[in-house]
């Protein structure tokens, strides 16, 4: 072999090196170089000669052999390296590459892995860090916004997302919550 090699340097021929194979997480240029471990953020599959970035939404494994998703409510903070959580009020974006604020009707807080929908009766408050009951004789409004008033001959019980009419001879109960027998006015006869 050591002829070969002086043979080949004497006619000015490169030696080709072996090609170095790199565990999962580490790179190498070739040509006998040493394995490298793949700098934060970045990964490499076994044998890589370079180390890539994770996907939109994933972190890169701890040991940089792969990329993982985040759990949910939380997002890739900057350098790919570990998750954060969404604040209060916000969710992961469809792409999981940003937090954005939750949809109508529905909120977040401190623990919850994403946006939920308010109980029945009920609708976010201004920053969509919670939920706030309906005042008494109104409901979530259709686009779970803000609370309507029932229309007349309507009451809205407690905990509900729709109003209900009142049986005949019954009237709204001027909490408008719940039903009262029709009060008698002038010329009526019940």
């Amino acid at each position: 072999m050591a002829s070969l090699m002086a043979l080949c340097l004497l006619a000015g021929v490169p030696m080709l090196h072996a090609e170095t194979k790199c565990p999962p997480g580490q790179m190498s240029f070739g040509n006998g170089e040493a394995c490298r471990d793949c700098p934060l953020g970045r990964v490499a599959a076994a044998g890589s000669k370079s180390c890539e970035p994770c996907p939109t939404g994933k972190v890169s494994k701890r040991d940089r052999s792969g990329c993982e998703a985040c759990a949910p409510g939380h997002i890739p903070a900057p350098g790919g390296m570990q998750c954060r959580p969404c604040p209060p009020g916000q969710e992961p974006a469809a792409d999981g590459s940003r937090c954005a604020a939750c949809t109508a009707g529905k909120a977040s807080w401190h623990g919850t892995a994403g946006c939920i929908a308010c109980k029945a009766g009920m609708i976010p408050n201004g920053g969509k860090t919670g939920c706030i009951p309906c005042k008494p004789g109104t409901v979530p409004s259709e686009d779970g916004v803000n609370c309507a008033a029932c229309g007349p001959g309507k009451v809205a019980r407690p905990g509900s997302n729709e109003c209900s009419s009142c049986p005949a001879g019954q009237e709204p109960a001027p909490d408008k919550m719940r039903c009262i027998p029709a009060r008698k006015g002038p010329g009526s006869e019940l």
